[in-house]
């Protein structure tokens, strides 16, 4: 019927099968929400989940075995024995709550490079959450985007938009989660929707080369090469990057100002960048 199929669409919406949500979406008549979401799978945009509410967290409310317990695994974070911790917490899994283990374990899985578990972790961790811990949220997206999840990141970035300031995480700032936000637009090349994100994660703080970089990636792949110059400089006055040089010399180049653009492909193979290579042979005696 129309309720089960509503909601069956939201489980799966929110587990992240669009395909199955879609379907089951489809199937319920006469009831704008569901119109709503396939509305939204149709045009790749994010509802964030109303079921869904963040607390303040606050890791002191745990109880005292369950704080010393943590303070072991963050021993073995500290020296990064992120194996240690694996081996450790499956020994002990039945014995503390779900969230503070499996958020430790998927921690520690990110860490050594099995994305895939770190996001199963993270997941049985904030659905067991009373107070959901957005490091833990900021980790998982990051894990997403390693494995090339880029549209599901944008849950999570929205998720901690809505935590915002008050209740942010240790382990990031506000300015990197709508940098982050940004770039996974970038990497869906839907640049209208990345340009306003960048604009404030550079308003909130204008110090990370990176915020930078995504803004100048915005304006080349947007054919605004002056523009692009210009933030790719600010990038590369704070850090010098492979992508800043590489971008900045395809504008200069865009431009006519071949000169300059040799200098920076050069500068850009001599970090690493192998399409710089191309490139200078091309356009550079």
């Amino acid at each position: 019927n129309n309720l089960t199929n509503y909601f069956l669409g939201l489980s799966l919406y929110y587990q992240n099968d669009l395909k199955g949500a879609k379907k089951s979406f489809k199937k319920v008549t006469n009831y704008e929400p569901a119109k709503t979401y396939l509305t939204a799978i149709e045009n790749k945009q994010t509802i964030p989940n109303p079921y869904f509410e963040i607390k303040e967290y606050s890791p002191e409310k745990n109880s005292s075995d369950i704080s010393e317990y943590v303070k072991k695994i963050n021993n073995y974070f500290s020296n990064k024995w992120y194996e240690n911790a694996i081996s450790d917490i499956n020994k002990n899994i039945d014995n503390y709550p779900k969230d503070v283990l499996y958020g430790l374990r998927g921690y520690a899985y990110y860490n050594i490079g099995n994305f895939k578990n770190a996001i199963d972790d993270i997941t049985m961790s904030l659905n067991n959450s009373k107070a959901p811990n957005p490091d833990l949220i900021f980790t998982r997206a990051l894990a997403k985007e390693s494995i090339g999840q880029t549209e599901e990141t944008l849950y999570d970035y929205e998720l901690l938009i809505r935590v915002g300031e008050k209740n942010k995480g240790r382990t990031y700032d506000m300015a990197t989660v709508y940098n982050n936000k940004a770039y996974a637009f970038v990497k869906l090349k839907r640049y209208s929707e990345a340009l306003p994100l960048v604009n404030k994660a550079l308003e909130l703080n204008d110090k990370h080369w990176y915020i930078w970089d995504t803004k100048g990636e915005i304006d080349f792949y947007s054919e605004d090469y002056n523009n692009c110059i210009e933030s790719m400089t600010r990038a590369i006055e704070l850090h010098k990057d492979k992508n800043s040089y590489l971008l900045r010399g395809q504008s200069f180049l865009k431009i006519g100002k071949k000169d300059k653009a040799c200098k920076d492909f050069n500068d850009a193979l001599n970090l690493g960048e192998q399409k710089a290579s191309e490139l200078k042979s091309l356009h550079c005696n």
